[in-house]
């Protein structure tokens, strides 16, 4: 398995996703990270954003990730997050509306408004929108 690792996100309802990769890239709350091969072993804090893999054919894989921690070892990477949207599956429109609503919450709150709830619903619908329409 040399020049591959294994990769694998896990949700509350399971493994999500699991392949073998030879690159990842993921954002954590310090920074973009590259994990190849016989990476240092940490813990990371996952801030919403980018997950993006290279497998050994040069194929990418772009994810969106809401929030989470990735465990990395030298030979395995392992997000555990509250869910994982393939770039390819992300609903335009919806996340369009979600990002609306948010901001609606917090430049007009009700009494009843959790204003640190909607600006990170703000958040993760700017970053699902920068995933699906960046390169």
């Amino acid at each position: 398995m040399s020049g591959q690792i294994g990769f694998k996100v896990v949700t509350p309802e399971g493994t999500a996703v699991e392949k073998t990769v030879s690159f990842t890239k993921l954002m954590s709350i310090t920074g973009e990270i590259g994990v190849t091969p016989s990476h240092t072993p940490m813990l990371v804090i996952l801030k919403p954003g980018k997950l993006m893999t290279r497998d050994i054919n040069a194929t990418e894989t772009t994810y969106f990730v809401p929030e989470g921690v990735a465990h990395i070892t030298k030979k395995t990477i392992t997000i555990m997050a509250p869910f994982v949207e393939e770039k390819k599956t992300i609903d335009q429109k919806r996340a369009e509306a979600a990002k609306q609503r948010a901001e609606d919450r917090i430049k007009k709150p009700k009494k009843e408004t959790d204003t640190a709830r909607a600006k990170a619903s703000l958040i993760r619908a700017e970053n699902r929108l920068k995933v699906l329409l960046k390169d």
